[in-house]
C-alpha cells in the first residue's frame, strides 16, 4: 500500500510539474510577444517622427519659412534669426537649407516640443546653424551636413544677445 501511494504521488508531482512548465513557457511567449510588439510600435513612432521640421516660429530676428514637399527652406535676412520649432527632423529625402546674408550670420533652431531630432536627410546652410534640443539630436549615417559651421546641443539657451549674436548655455551640474 505505502509502495503504491509513492507512485500516484510521484504521478501527481509529475503532472504538476508538466503543469508548471507549460505555464512558464507560455509566460515567456508572451512576455517576448509584448516587447516585439512594443518595439514594432515604437518604430513606426519613430518613422512617424522622422519628418520634414514642424511649427517653426520665427521668434527673433527675420526670416520666412516655407515647405514644399521634401524640403524646408528658411530664408534669413536678419544677422541673427531664432527659431523655435516643435520637431526639427528630416527623413533620409528631405532637406532644410538655409539662406543666410554671409558665412557670420547666425540661425539658431530651438526644438521646443520635447522630442528628440533625428537628422537623416541633407542640412546645408551657407552661414552658422545652431540646433537646440533638449530631447536630444542624432545625425544618422546616412545624413549629409554642409554647413558654414554647426552647434548640436542639449544645453538649454539661457540668454541671446541679439545684436551680436552671443549665447548662454546652462550647464548640467546634475549627475
Amino acid at each position: 500500500m505505502t509502495n503504491q501511494s509513492l507512485t500516484l504521488r510521484s504521478e501527481t508531482a509529475n503532472k504538476s510539474h508538466r503543469w508548471s512548465i507549460r505555464k512558464f513557457k507560455k509566460f515567456v511567449v508572451n512576455y517576448c510577444s509584448s516587447w516585439l510588439m512594443g518595439g514594432i510600435v515604437s518604430m513606426s513612432l519613430v518613422n512617424m517622427a522622422l519628418a520634414a521640421p514642424t511649427g517653426g516660429q520665427v521668434v527673433s530676428g527675420n526670416a520666412t519659412i516655407t515647405q514644399d514637399g521634401k524640403s524646408t527652406v528658411i530664408d534669413q535676412s536678419s544677422q541673427v534669426a531664432k527659431i523655435d520649432w516643435t520637431s526639427f527632423s528630416t527623413q533620409t529625402d528631405e532637406s532644410v537649407t538655409f539662406n543666410q546674408n554671409n558665412s557670420s550670420s547666425i540661425a539658431i533652431n530651438e526644438v521646443i516640443g520635447g522630442v528628440p531630432s533625428f537628422l537623416m536627410g541633407s542640412l546645408t546652410a551657407n552661414g552658422r546653424v545652431f540646433i537646440i534640443n533638449q530631447a536630444g539630436i542624432v545625425f544618422g549615417k546616412d545624413s549629409r551636413v554642409n554647413v558654414g559651421s554647426l552647434l548640436a546641443t542639449t544645453s538649454a539657451l539661457t540668454s541671446l544677445d541679439e545684436t551680436t549674436g552671443q549665447m548662454t548655455f546652462a550647464s548640467d551640474t546634475g549627475g
